[in-house]
């Protein structure tokens, strides 16, 4: 071979996540839980997940969690993650049905029991056992939640603008806006005149209905630009710091690649993070929700 030549890098990042999923599913078979047929093609990275819009399985499946994340928490939460007809079953209990084999407690004993394989499943996993067991937590509340989808986009792309933050670049004619809780600690960014209007990225946990959401949530907002009449400026770069207090309202829209470390970035986000690399943006393979968090505190 020519010195000069390199050889094509081996992609096996989806066939591994698809290797989880398999195991994941025979996990819930084993204890009789019927797992939904549509979050099992994401978590498989089925072809029809890996599109220029929708990203990867992974990302589709941090989407797919929207709806329930964004409503209010019920016993019933757990129907989600079952297959549609046996979601129906009136013999489906919450306590689970010695017959039928499946219910509320079966569903939090397979995610006590199954080991992850990578850390993009862990990450899964923690917000499934969130969405059904309602861990007390620290992380400040992001509330009223929007009733509505926001009109906010969630294409692959999305974190385009917040890798250039990261890296201390703003293009010109946007802003920044650090978003602070109550006792005046950064925990969104939210960019303005770049791509989306609207759109935040979490640089610490948060929640949204008891969920606890990890740093690297993309999350919509909505509110008034007559709050930024009172709004302090940012000490270095354009924008305003806000507090959780004056938004209108907030709304769940899917885990960015920031939310899990670069190591694990291609494993876990597979053709996801493959288009970000291939449409050059700013360092998808190593810039850090840390960056984020430095970048918000500089502008206090």
């Amino acid at each position: 071979m020519d010195d000069q030549t390199k050889p094509e890098p081996q992609v096996i990042d989806h066939l591994d996540a698809r290797l989880g999923a398999i195991a994941f599913a025979r996990h819930c078979e084993g204890r009789q839980f019927p797992l939904n047929a549509i979050l099992l093609e994401m978590l498989s990275e089925h072809f029809s997940h890996r599109t220029e819009r929708r990203g990867s399985g992974f990302t589709q499946a941090t989407r797919w969690l929207a709806d329930l994340i964004n409503r209010p928490r019920t016993d019933q939460d757990w129907r989600y993650f079952i297959s549609a007809a046996q979601s129906r079953d009136p013999h489906a209990s919450v306590e689970g049905n010695p017959q039928t084999g499946f219910g509320l407690l079966q569903w939090r004993a397979i995610l006590d029991s199954f080991v992850p394989i990578h850390a993009g499943q862990a990450t899964l996993l923690d917000l499934f056992r969130a969405l059904t067991e309602h861990p007390a937590s620290k992380a400040p509340v992001l509330a009223p939640i929007a009733a509505e989808k926001l009109k906010i986009g969630t294409c692959p792309l999305a974190e385009q603008f917040f890798l250039e933050v990261a890296c201390g670049r703003i293009r010109r004619g946007g802003r920044i806006h650090v978003v602070c809780d109550d006792a005046g600690t950064p925990v969104l960014l939210e960019k303005r005149g770049l791509g989306d209007e609207h759109s935040a990225i979490s640089i610490a946990p948060v929640q949204i209905q008891q969920i606890t959401l990890p740093a690297g949530t993309l999350i919509g907002l909505d509110y008034s630009d007559a709050i930024l009449e009172h709004a302090h400026p940012c000490k270095n770069q354009r924008g305003f710091i806000l507090s959780t207090r004056k938004i209108a309202a907030f709304r769940y829209l899917r885990l960015t690649t920031l939310a899990v470390s670069p190591k694990d970035r291609q494993l876990c986000f597979s053709s996801h993070f493959h288009q970000q690399v291939e449409n050059a943006l700013f360092l998808p393979d190593s810039a850090t929700i840390q960056q984020l968090h430095q970048f918000a505190n500089e502008q206090l």
